[in-house]
């Protein structure tokens, strides 16, 4: 995590993201989108990657900063999208 984080503040999210993700292995992701910035405050890198589980998407958003040289997690975002559930033709 990059220095602008609190471990302690970091580890108190963790169970909530894992609850939207779910404990099971995820599936492959795929890189939705990416974008590199840079400024006068530095590198910032951004991907978002999904994971298409067979009842829901997750989407994760990283961005992520580069401090002496070595890219660090600046903010993580989960956010999990219902598949629709489609209705079987009654017999």
């Amino acid at each position: 995590m990059s220095s602008g984080n609190k471990a302690e503040d970091v580890k108190a999210q963790l169970p909530m993201l894992r609850n939207i993700a779910g404990a099971a292995t995820p599936p492959e992701p795929t890189v939705a989108g990416t974008r590199k910035t840079s400024g006068t405050s530095g590198e910032v890198y951004e991907v978002q990657q999904d994971y298409a589980y067979p009842d829901r998407v997750v989407h994760a958003y990283t961005t992520l900063v580069k401090e002496g040289g070595v890219w660090k997690v600046q903010a993580f975002n989960i956010n999990a999208q219902m598949k629709a559930v489609s209705a079987e033709p009654s017999v």
